[in-house]
Order: structure tokens, then C-alpha cells, then sequence
């Protein structure tokens, strides 16, 4: 085992890096940050428009 080994990991990808953030494990890390943010955004939208109501 490695030390300082740290993997970034999605859900269904893991792309493994020997102590420094691989640009796909980066890419991947965004995107699924990115999405949380609009799933987020647009579950709040729906939840104002219906106290509006």
C-alpha cells in the first residue's frame, strides 16, 4: 500500500493517482459536482414555486 494514496472516486468510475489529481479524476470530480449543483437548484426552484402556491 501507498502512502498518501488517496483515489478520487465517482460512482461508477475510479481513476486511481499516485498522490496528485489525474485530469480525468478531476474532470469526473467537477462534473459530478456540477450536476448535484443543478439537481440542487432545481429542486429548490420547485419547492419555492410550490409555497407560492
Amino acid at each position: 500500500m501507498l502512502v498518501g494514496f488517496r483515489p478520487y472516486r465517482c460512482q461508477k468510475m475510479f481513476v486511481g493517482g499516485l498522490g496528485r489529481p489525474l485530469r480525468k479524476a478531476k474532470a469526473a470530480k467537477n462534473l459530478q459536482h456540477f450536476f448535484t449543483f443543478v439537481a440542487l437548484k432545481i429542486v429548490l426552484a420547485q419547492l419555492q414555486g410550490l409555497a407560492e402556491l
